[in-house]
């Protein structure tokens, strides 16, 4: 672990929580833990800090019953704590020199590396085996094919706002004079958002509009459901930006939704996608996931990392673009799901380009 000393700390006050050895001593043990980890080790106190905060409350409330979960939660949290691999993950560098609150970051529990790729795995050939027996609409002569408004509000929402932020994209380069254009969806998945992105709303029908994702399964499926002009490969994004740019092609926009939390250095993702030749970044990703959730002890099958607004407009400032937008879509506690973050971030010239063309206009 990064910080032996503070671990042994944290370990022993749990032995008193558990042996009901408690005494005002725990409590100004926990606080000096609390506080050097502050200043010392601001990844462990991202990775620990709600779950801390909420067992310096309940000593102060005399919360035995509370207090003795908690100590079970940071027993789990601290013997999952080596599966995060430090060396070099440009997210955790930011947390500890302090560009990016601790706060408003949450490095999940998590499984080792191998378990998520053995994961991956299991998934690409369960989809390959469903695409065996699945029928497929011909969606070849539709512009697009509409998100389908399932029973989870959440989907609906995000899903939805997701199409309109890529076709109000569209429609600004067609004012800022590009009317032939690129969008490359990176992790495209099954294809969804991408082949419901309508390009002729606001803009034009000269966009090439492509997807890629690493599973095979996912563009196999996404290629069997495509609309019109829609495009999808089995590679890497950087190289094939890189290739067109090569062949003197740009890449416009680029998206990634529900893409970044899944990596263990969504920083360096970012700044690497910000830093190719391309207008305009589009990150999408769950809000404030289990940011302040105390309780969570178990391993997330998928996710890795939850942001507030604030981590990733931090992470943002590490790359050469700048912030054009950021919203947050909350639903208020109504139906299953989580709140969305949408960033969306322009390069200096694009942002020149949007400033000269909107300015003074009301």
């Amino acid at each position: 672990m990064n910080n032996p000393t503070l671990t042994e700390q944290l370990h022993q006050c749990v032995q008193l929580i558990q042996t009901k050895n408690i005494n005002d001593r725990t409590l100004s043990e926990m606080q000096s833990v609390m506080a050097q980890l502050q200043h010392n080790d601001r990844f462990m106190l991202a990775y620990l800090g709600d779950t801390l905060k909420a067992m310096i409350n309940s000593l102060k409330n005399n919360q035995r019953v509370r207090l003795k979960k908690l100590a079970t939660v940071l027993l789990a949290r601290l013997s999952a704590f080596d599966h995060w691999c430090q060396e070099g993950n440009e997210t955790i560098g930011l947390i500890n020199s302090g560009q990016i609150n601790p706060c408003s970051i949450k490095p999940f529990v998590r499984f080792d590396q191998a378990a998520y790729d053995q994961y991956y795995q299991e998934q690409n050939k369960s989809l390959s085996a469903e695409l065996k027996t699945k029928q497929f609409k011909d969606h070849s002569n539709q512009d697009f094919v509409p998100i389908e408004l399932t029973k989870n509000i959440n989907h609906v929402f995000r899903k939805t706002y997701a199409v309109n932020i890529i076709e109000t994209l569209i429609g600004i380069f067609r004012q800022l004079g590009v009317n032939e254009g690129r969008w490359l969806d990176v992790g495209c998945g099954v294809g969804y958002i991408t082949n419901a992105v309508n390009p002729y709303l606001y803009g034009t029908d000269q966009w090439q509009i492509k997807g890629c994702d690493l599973q095979p399964s996912r563009v196999a499926y996404a290629s069997k459901n495509a609309s019109a002009g829609k495009q999808y490969s089995c590679e890497d994004a950087f190289s094939l930006i890189a290739r067109l740019a090569e062949e003197g092609k740009k890449t416009n926009v680029v998206s990634m939704f529900e893409f970044c939390e899944h990596f263990s250095d969504p920083a360096k993702l970012i700044r690497q996608t910000c830093e190719l030749p391309v207008d305009v970044v589009v990150l999408g990703t769950p809000l404030e996931q289990k940011v302040n959730y105390p309780m969570n002890k178990e391993p997330d099958p998928v996710h890795l990392w939850g942001f507030a607004r604030g981590a990733m407009e931090a992470i943002i400032e590490t790359t050469p673009m700048d912030v054009l937008l950021v919203t947050e879509t909350r639903l208020g506690g109504v139906g299953p799901g989580l709140d969305w973050l949408t960033v969306v971030a322009v390069s200096k010239p694009m942002s020149g380009r949007i400033q000269q063309e909107y300015s003074g206009h009301g």
